[in-house]
C-alpha cells in the first residue's frame, strides 16, 4: 500500500483501517500484538512469582489481553493481597511447612497487595503506543 496520508488520532486510524476491507483485519491485528510485546515483557519481569503464568490472548473484536492465566492463583493474592484470615487443615489432623506444626487451625496475617499488572500497563503504555505507531507506519505507508 503506497498512499499517504494525515491520522489525527486512534478513532480517525481505526475508521480508515475499517475501510481497507479484509486487509485491515492483519494490519490490526499485527499492530496490537506489537504494542502487546511491551507491556507482557514488563508483566512477566514484575511478575510475583515464578510459577505465575502470564499470558496474551487472540485478538478479539479489536482487543487483545495480557494478564496472569486464570488458574493462576498466586498472581491474584500478590495483585490484591489478602484479608487475615482463619485457616482450617482439610483433611488432615494438623497442618505443617515441612519443618513446624501449626495445629488444626492457623490464624494467617493476610498479605499486603503488591501489584504489577497495573504498574506493568503504566510503565510501558507510551512505548507501546510508539511500537503501534511504528508498525502501522510499516504496513501503510511503505
Amino acid at each position: 500500500m503506497s498512499s499517504r496520508s494525515s491520522v489525527k488520532g486512534m478513532r480517525e486510524l481505526m475508521t480508515r483501517l475499517n475501510r481497507m476491507g479484509r486487509e485491515s483485519q492483519s494490519v490490526k491485528k499485527g499492530a496490537l500484538e506489537a504494542g502487546a510485546k511491551p507491556v507482557f515483557d514488563e508483566m512477566e519481569a514484575r511478575k510475583p512469582s515464578a510459577q505465575s503464568k502470564i499470558l496474551v490472548s487472540d485478538v478479539k473484536d479489536d482487543i487483545i489481553e495480557i494478564g496472569p492465566s486464570d488458574l493462576d492463583f498466586i498472581s491474584r493474592f500478590a495483585e490484591f493481597g489478602t484479608s487475615p484470615h482463619l485457616e482450617k487443615a482439610k483433611n488432615k489432623k494438623v497442618m505443617s511447612d515441612g519443618s513446624t506444626f501449626y495445629g488444626r487451625e492457623v490464624d494467617h496475617p493476610g498479605h499486603q497487595a503488591m501489584p504489577f499488572i497495573e504498574p506493568s500497563f503504566n510503565a510501558k503504555k507510551n512505548e507501546a503506543q510508539r511500537e503501534i505507531r511504528r508498525y502501522l507506519e510499516r504496513e501503510l505507508f511503505r
